[in-house]
């Protein structure tokens, strides 16, 4: 399997995930004369997961071993989920509420942006503990470079 493709693909959709959320909550920022804490956490994780997408855009032959720092940046959306979804105003609870459409759209790209960073994590889990590549009858271990025994 070609996880460098995998992995390419999913820190685009990281990046424009976290710019969507970024944008829709800088909008309901500034549109508010108050500012919920809230839309404030959910805009920093956002700037923060953008930042680091963009820098672990690039394919390099360590672009794996960032899967606990995706580990981290999954577990911020999740939270970020869970308190934009758990202080949705009451009006927005009906699916035909159409003057909450861009905070539910908010949530559920919070929500889609989790799940990506977590993919992302467990690609780089697959891609780091994958066996090595060798030909059929070679030895794993032993001989002059095998593990002691002490």
């Amino acid at each position: 399997m070609n996880y460098q493709r995998v992995a390419t693909g999913l820190r685009l959709a990281e990046l424009a995930f976290a710019i969507i959320v970024m944008s829709i909550s800088g909008d309901w920022l500034a549109r508010n004369d108050w500012a919920f804490k809230r839309i404030i956490y959910t805009m920093t994780v956002s700037a923060v997961a953008s930042l680091l997408a963009v820098l672990w855009l690039f394919p390099f032959s360590a672009t794996f071993v960032h899967w606990p720092g995706d580990t981290f940046i999954s577990i911020l959306w999740w939270v970020a989920f869970g308190l934009l979804s758990n202080s949705m105003p009451a009006r927005c609870g009906f699916f035909m509420a159409w003057q909450c459409s861009k905070y539910k759209a908010m949530v559920a790209f919070c929500f889609l942006s989790a799940l990506v960073w977590l993919a992302s994590a467990a690609t780089g889990i697959f891609a780091v503990r994958r066996p090595e590549d060798r030909p059929d009858g070679a030895k794993s271990s032993g001989g002059w470079f095998r593990r002691s025994q002490v």
